[in-house]
C-alpha cells in the first residue's frame, strides 16, 4: 500500500486532538494545525477534563475531544464568511467533519451546527447536525429540501460537504460524502447563496442533549475532488483500517474510471457485490428478429422503450453472496451466442440469448435508463431462492451502500413477512392467499432482488471491428438493482392454475397497485381540502376538457394509484379488491394524522 497523504493546499482550519492532553495549560485552546492560518483557533467551555469529558480515546483507542454534560466549543473562524457559491476570492468550499454521537437525549436538539442566520433567526446556510439526522442548508435548499443525512449512533462518521462555485463551474453542485466515498449530489439554482452579512458561522458543539467525540475538522476554500478526499479520510484511519479501505477501494483505472478489469484481474481485490456484464447491442424487433446488417445502426444501449437490442449477458457473483450456492448459481447465469462476434462484414444475421430494451415512464426523461433484459429461449434466477423469469429489470438506483431505498426496502417487507408468524399463538407463519395454495417458499409478496454493477462492451466498433471481451474494455455504466419484473406473474402467484384466484365469474381475485403520481394527495395517504381521506378515495371526480365540456369521471383512488393486476381498464378489478386497499391506506393515513415519528414507530 503507498503512503497516503491528506491535501494541505487551501487549507484553512485544521483541528485534530492528536497532541493534546487533559494536563496540558492550553487544554481550553483547541490549536489550528494549518501552517498558514495558524491564529485560527476553537475554545472549550463547560469541560470537567477527566473521564466525563475532555481530551481522551474511544472504545477503539482513537483519539478524540469528548462532549458531555454541556460541555462546548466554538472556533473564531467562520467557514461561511466568504459565500463559495459567489465570491470571487475563493474557488468553492469543502467542510470534512469526523464525530460519532452517543446517548442522545434529544434528537431536536443541535449537537453541532455552523449556519448562517437571516434578524428573524431563520438558517440562511451551512449545516446543522442532531441526534439523528446532519441537514444542509442553502437560501434556497431549506426546509424539507435540505440536503439530509441519517445518521447511526455509537458510529464514527466523515461527513464531507463540497459547494463548487458558479465563477468555477458551468453547472455547480453541493457534493455529500460520506467516510470519502460520494453519496449526493445537488444542483443549485443562479439565485442561491449560502451566507450572509447579518450573523457569522462559527462553528459550534453543544453537549447538553447528547456526547458528541470529535476526531477533527478540515476546511478548505476550494471544492476538493473526489480522490482527494477518499485520501484524506483513509489517512484518517488507523493502519488496519486504512489498508481495508485502501483495498475496498481498489476499483479505478489510470484515469480515475471505475474498471472492470482493476476489479476482476486484481487478485488482492475481494468482490462484495454482484458485477453485470452486457455484451452487444444490435438493434431487432420485439420477437428477437432483425434485418440484414445496416452500418448505420451501431451497437448501443437501448434508448427508449422499443429500442430493442440484442445482447450477451453474464452476473459474475461474489464468494457466499446471499447463498451459499451463488458461486455455483454464477454458472448458470450466462447467456451467450458466439456468433455476436460476427467478422467478414457481417455475413450473417448476429443472434443473441437475450434482448434488452429501456423500462419506465417517468424514468425516460433521465440520462440513464432502466432496464428490461429477455431472454430467449431460457428462464433466468434473479436469486436461487426465486422463480426462474424470462423477464428481469434492472432499476437505477441511489448510489448508496444499503440499497434500502427501492429493492433493499422490498427485500425486507417480504422477509419479515416470511418471519412473522400468527397472532393466534398457532406458531405458522403468515403466508399470502398465492402462497398457501402453491405451498411454495418461492413465491414472494414484494419485488425482490438484489443490488449489482453493470458494464457495457458494444463488441463491435464504429467500422465493424470486433471488440475483444477482455475486461479493460468493459465500461462502467453505474450501479443498479437487478429484480424480478412487476410483469412476471409466476413469481407472486398471479397464475390461476385449476382456476385459483378466479371468482364464481371468472374474474380475478388476486390484485397488485402500483404509486401512480405521489405529487397529489390520495398517494401519499392524506386527504384531500375539506375531505376525509374515505371521500378523497372513493368520490368521483369529473374530468374536463380544454373547452369546458365534461369529458368523463373517475374515482379519486386512480389518481394517486394503478392497479396494474388486473388492468383496471379491462374492468376485472372488482369494489372488494379496491377496500382491501384502501383499508390498507388508511391504516397509513391514521399513523399520518398521529404524528407518528419513525423513533415511535421503532418501539
Amino acid at each position: 500500500m503507498p503512503v497516503i497523504k491528506t491535501d494541505d493546499d487551501s487549507l484553512i482550519l485544521y483541528l485534530t486532538p492528536q497532541k493534546k492532553t487533559n494536563d496540558a495549560l492550553d487544554r481550553d485552546i483547541w490549536n489550528n494545525y494549518s501552517d498558514k492560518y495558524s491564529d485560527y483557533t476553537g475554545t472549550l467551555s463547560n469541560f470537567y477534563y477527566g473521564n466525563i469529558n475532555g481530551w481522551t480515546t474511544d472504545k477503539d483507542g482513537v483519539r478524540c475531544l469528548k462532549l458531555t454534560q454541556g460541555a462546548k466549543l466554538t472556533t473564531d473562524y467562520s467557514p461561511l464568511s466568504k459565500d463559495p457559491m459567489n465570491s470571487t476570492d475563493i474557488s468553492g468550499l469543502t467542510i470534512e467533519l469526523d464525530f460519532m454521537i452517543s446517548g442522545v437525549l434529544n434528537y431536536e436538539s443541535h449537537l453541532m451546527e455552523c449556519v448562517t442566520r437571516n434578524r428573524d433567526g431563520e438558517i440562511v446556510g451551512g449545516f446543522v447536525i442532531t441526534g439523528d439526522e446532519a441537514k444542509f442548508y442553502t437560501n434556497n435548499i431549506k426546509g424539507d429540501n435540505a440536503i439530509t443525512f441519517n445518521l447511526v449512533e455509537d458510529k464514527r462518521l466523515r461527513i464531507t460537504y463540497v459547494v463548487e462555485s458558479k465563477n468555477s463551474q458551468k453547472f455547480p453542485l453541493i457534493y455529500t460524502y460520506l467516510n470519502g466515498i460520494i453519496s449526493g449530489a445537488t444542483k443549485y439554482s443562479d439565485s442561491d447563496y449560502l451566507s450572509n452579512s447579518e450573523t457569522p458561522a462559527y462553528f459550534t458543539v453543544d453537549s447538553t442533549d447528547g456526547q458528541v467525540y470529535l476526531y477533527g475538522f478540515r476546511v478548505y476554500e476550494t471544492a476538493l475532488g473526489d480522490i482527494t478526499i477518499l485520501n484524506n479520510y483513509q489517512a484518517s484511519l488507523s493502519l488496519a483500517d486504512r489498508e481495508a479501505s485502501y483495498r475496498d477501494n481498489l476499483i479505478l483505472d489510470s484515469e480515475n474510471r471505475v474498471s472492470l478489469s482493476a476489479i476482476l484481474d486484481n487478485p488482492n481485490y475481494k468482490l462484495d457485490i454482484p458485477l453485470v456484464k452486457i455484451t452487444g447491442g444490435y438493434s431487432c424487433d420485439k420477437k428477437f428478429g432483425m434485418a440484414e446488417y445496416n452500418p448505420n445502426n451501431k451497437y448501443q444501449l437501448p434508448t427508449g422503450k422499443k429500442d430493442y437490442r440484442l445482447i450477451d449477458f453474464e452476473v459474475i457473483y461474489p464468494d457466499n453472496y446471499l447463498f451459499s450456492n451463488y458461486k455455483d448459481f454464477s454458472e448458470i447465469c450466462k447467456f451467450e451466442d458466439a456468433s455476436l462476434d460476427v467478422t467478414n462484414g457481417f455475413g450473417k444475421t448476429p443472434t443473441s440469448g437475450a434482448m434488452m430494451y429501456a423500462q419506465g415512464t417517468s424514468s425516460m426523461e433521465y440520462p440513464v435508463k432502466n432496464l428490461r433484459i429477455k431472454f430467449k429461449s431460457q428462464k433466468f434466477p434473479v436469486r436461487p431462492d426465486l422463480e426462474p423469469v424470462e423477464l428481469v429489470c434492472f432499476k437505477a438506483d441511489f448510489m448508496e451502500s444499503s440499497g434500502s431505498h427501492n429493492t433493499g426496502a422490498a427485500n425486507f417487507v417480504d422477509d419479515l413477512y416470511a418471519a412473522t408468524t400468527s397472532i393466534t399463538g398457532s406458531g405458522e407463519k403468515i403466508k399470502s392467499p398465492a402462497q398457501k395454495h402453491f405451498d411454495d417458499k418461492k413465491i414472494v409478496t414484494c419485488i425482490k432482488g438484489h443490488p449489482c454493477v453493470i458494464f457495457y462492451n458494444p463488441g463491435v466498433d464504429e467500422n465493424g471491428n470486433v471488440i475483444s471481451r477482455d475486461n479493460a474494455n468493459y465500461t462502467y455504466i453505474g450501479k443498479y438493482n437487478l429484480n424480478l419484473d412487476k410483469a412476471t406473474p409466476e413469481p407472486f402467484g398471479f397464475r390461476h392454475d385449476d382456476g385459483y384466484g378466479l371468482d364464481e365469474n371468472g374474474k380475478s381475485l388476486i390484485h397488485c397497485f402500483e404509486f401512480l403520481d405521489n405529487t397529489v394527495k390520495v398517494c401519499n395517504f392524506l386527504a384531500k381540502d375539506g375531505m376525509s381521506y374515505y371521500d378523497t378515495w372513493h368520490n368521483e371526480f369529473i374530468d374536463y376538457n380544454e373547452d369546458g365540456t365534461i369529458a368523463g369521471k373517475h374515482f379519486g383512488w386512480t389518481e394517486g394509484f394503478e392497479s396494474r393486476y388486473p388492468e383496471y381498464e379491462d374492468e376485472e378489478i372488482t369494489a372488494d379488491l379496491i377496500d382491501h386497499y384502501y383499508t390498507m391506506c388508511a391504516w397509513v393515513n391514521e399513523l399520518y394524522t398521529l404524528k407518528q415519528t419513525n423513533k415511535e414507530l421503532a418501539n
